[in-house]
C-alpha cells in the first residue's frame, strides 16, 4: 500500500528541522507507513523572501505538495498556514492536524502582545530570544532550547521583523470560511502552552469539528517536548480518521 504523505509545517522563526524527532518517532511507531515532508517555510532559514503572507505560503506549498493530497500537520504559525492550504488548494488535504493553534493574533504571555504588555520589546537579541524560546517549553531546561535559540539568532534582522509582521495578520475572516471545510481534523494542545490557550484550541474544535487531545506535561512545543507520544497520537488518529491508512 502506498505511504501516507504527511506535510509538516513549522512555527515562526524556526525551520523544517523542528520535525526531525517527530519523523523518527513516527517511522518507529509505524514503519513504512508515512512519507513525511518538513520543508522550511518561505522567509525562514535560508529561504529568504520579502512576502510571508499565509496565502502566498499556501500557494507555494500547493505547487509542491497538493497533488499528493497529504495530511497537513501544522505547528503554531504553521497551523495557520495549514488552514490556509485547506482553504486555497483546489483539492483539500486528506486531513489536518493543528498543534499549538488558534485564530487571530496570539495574545498569550509568551507572544509579542504578551511581551509588549510587560514593557518588553521583541528584538533579535540573545536575551530576548532565550526568554521567548524558554517560554515555549514546560521544562525551561529542555535540551533543545539552546539549539533553537541558535537557529533563531541565525536569522537576519529583517527576517525576524517580517516573520513578526506575518504573525500579526494570520487568516482573514476565518469565521466565514473555515466552517465550510470538510476535512478530518485533530486539534492538539499542551496544557502549559503560554502562546495559545486551551480556550483557543476549544474554539477551533467548535468551528472545525474533529477531535481534541491535550498533552498534560507539554507547553507550546509538543513535537519537540514529546515526539514519541505525539507520533503515537498522530498514528492512531490517522488509523481511525483518514481513509486507507492500513
Amino acid at each position: 500500500m502506498p505511504k501516507i504523505p504527511v506535510l509538516c509545517l513549522h512555527g515562526a522563526f524556526l525551520s523544517g528541522a523542528l520535525f526531525a524527532p517527530f519523523k523518527a518517532a513516527l517511522d518507529q511507531d509505524r514503519p513504512a507507513t508515512f512519507d513525511v515532508h518538513h520543508p522550511t517555510l518561505l522567509g525562514h532559514g535560508d529561504n529568504v523572501t520579502a512576502d510571508l503572507n499565509y496565502v502566498k505560503q499556501a500557494v507555494w506549498l500547493g505547487a509542491l505538495y497538493a497533488a499528493d493530497k497529504p495530511v497537513i500537520l501544522g505547528h503554531s504559525m504553521g497551523a495557520g498556514i495549514a488552514l490556509q492550504c485547506a482553504l486555497q488548494w483546489p483539492t483539500p488535504p486528506r486531513g489536518l492536524i493543528l498543534c499549538g493553534a488558534g485564530l487571530g493574533v496570539p495574545t498569550g504571555p509568551n507572544t509579542t502582545a504578551g511581551f509588549l504588555a510587560r514593557g518588553i520589546t521583541p528584538a533579535l537579541t540573545e536575551d530576548f530570544v532565550t526568554q521567548m524560546t524558554k517560554g515555549w517549553f514546560q521544562d525551561q531546561q529542555h535540551p533543545a532550547i539552546d539549539r533553537l535559540c541558535a537557529e533563531i539568532l541565525g536569522l537576519l534582522p529583517h527576517q525576524f521583523d517580517m516573520i513578526r509582521h506575518a504573525l500579526s495578520i494570520g487568516i482573514d475572516d476565518p469565521d466565514k470560511m473555515l466552517p465550510h471545510l470538510s476535512v478530518p481534523t485533530l486539534i492538539v494542545h499542551g496544557r502549559h502552552d503560554k502562546n495559545r490557550s486551551c480556550a483557543e484550541s476549544a474554539a477551533l474544535v467548535r468551528l472545525l469539528g474533529g477531535d481534541f487531545v491535550e498533552f498534560d506535561s507539554c507547553g507550546h512545543m509538543i513535537p519537540v517536548e514529546a515526539p514519541a507520544a505525539f507520533a503515537k497520537t498522530v498514528s492512531a488518529w490517522c488509523r481511525t480518521a483518514i481513509p486507507q491508512t492500513d
